[in-house]
């Protein structure tokens, strides 16, 4: 009987390892091929161990590892919301079937950051996919922004740039393909970057007709930082860089655990760097600060027309029922919570001024007064209501930028 049960566990550890190869072979570096090869191996060495329970435990613990795999990996097909806080998880791997050996991180020494290729919803190029994106088309419309542009809070099928690409789908088809090249928390420093080295679309083999940027939250981080460097690089690149390092790429189990501690030991707040931050830090616009963004926006502009495409700007919208108050949630270490508000609406009117003086566009068709708090998930990113309401007011500007 017992030796029944050795070949039993012995043929579905080798069956688990085969499955992990498989899927190694169709989607290489792939968490999931790890995390079930994880399982065959705790299956393994239950099969090896004479005592008991120590080897239902092992059995246990493979599978938990392969049903928290299962589930994660739906759960970022079905709701990205629900997978929100275990997206860490799905970080890739070295791999024998890819030459590229090291493509192991999410972290770009170019930009700071750049997003996960193994992703389900990226596209292998490490951006987010816009699945209404028809086959073919015309005209290339290139999205740049942090988290609001990537789409944070919800699928891809609902962020504001697939809604865009909807829209534009209904009333002009084949005509318009968007790439959205959003990646949470850059400035317009790294959309400098992207624009620079990016902004061709080696599937359509287009420039873009249009450059639509959607800056300011992120920019607004560094409000009297000290010792401001132009390209925010001597913290919020840093910063920015090392965030969301928790997790595993071998085992779902170790992963989850290890994320579930750091949300339950740290109350799930953002920390602050006591190097950065100013108690008393004047609530106001940092001058050195406008100065670094008039700037990147007359590089943007430039970047923008070098292949006779057009710019437009789009202002940044957040959540006023979520910014009231004197305490500071975070992610902008020098600001009141209760200032934001006005902060941003100071910020938008400086970019607008230095746009319209570089003969761009500006897409005044966004209005904050029109987003209500449901339009929201959080302080600033869009629930899918407010994704579609935000891709409706920006079309009724793009046609200026086409």
């Amino acid at each position: 009987m017992r030796l029944n049960r050795k070949y039993s566990l012995l043929f579905l550890s080798g069956i688990s390892a085969i499955l992990s190869l498989i899927f190694e072979i169709i989607k290489p570096g792939h968490f999931i091929s790890w995390s079930i090869m994880f399982s065959s191996v705790l299956i393994l060495f239950s099969s090896l161990i004479p005592n008991k329970k120590s080897s239902a435990f092992l059995i246990l613990l493979a599978s938990v590892e392969f049903l928290l795999t299962i589930s994660i990996l739906l759960f970022s097909k079905i709701s990205y919301s629900a997978s929100y806080l275990i997206r860490p998880i799905l970080q890739p791997h070295s791999t024998i079937f890819t030459k590229n050996k090291v493509a192991r991180t999410v972290y770009s020494p170019l930009t700071g950051k750049s997003l996960n290729p193994n992703h389900p919803e990226h596209t292998i190029n490490g951006w987010r996919i816009v699945p209404s994106k028809p086959n073919s088309y015309k005209y290339l419309i290139n999205l740049y922004g942090g988290s609001s542009t990537y789409g944070t809070g919800v699928v891809a099928s609902k962020s504001w740039a697939n809604q865009l690409q909807i829209i534009l789908n209904n009333n002009y088809p084949f005509q318009y393909g968007i790439r959205n090249l959003g990646i949470p928390g850059i400035t317009t420093v790294e959309a400098i970057v992207f624009q620079s080295f990016y902004d061709f679309d080696p599937y359509s083999t287009l420039y873009p007709t249009c450059s639509i940027h959607y800056h300011g939250w992120n920019d607004l981080r560094n409000n009297f930082v000290p010792n401001l460097d132009n390209a925010y690089s001597q913290w919020h690149l840093l910063n920015n860089s090392h965030r969301g390092l928790l997790g595993s790429r071998y085992s779902s189990l170790i992963a989850f655990t290890s994320l579930l501690s750091s949300k339950l030991f740290t109350a799930n707040q953002i920390p602050l760097d006591p190097l950065v931050v100013h108690k008393d830090s004047p609530q106001e616009l940092d001058p050195r600060l406008i100065e670094i963004v008039k700037r990147n926006i007359l590089t943007i502009s430039y970047l923008s027309k070098r292949n006779g495409g057009k710019v437009m700007f789009v202002p940044q919208i957040l959540n006023p029922y979520k910014l009231i108050g004197e305490n500071r949630y975070g992610w902008l270490p020098n600001i009141n919570d209760g200032n934001v508000m006005e902060l941003i609406k100071e910020l938008n009117n400086i970019i607008k001024n230095e746009v319209i003086a570089n003969g761009d566009l500006y897409a005044d068709s966004v209005r904050q007064e029109e987003f209500l708090n449901d339009d929201f998930v959080d302080n600033g990113h869009f629930s899918a209501k407010g994704a579609k309401k935000f891709a409706n007011q920006v079309y009724k500007s793009i046609a200026k930028c086409s």
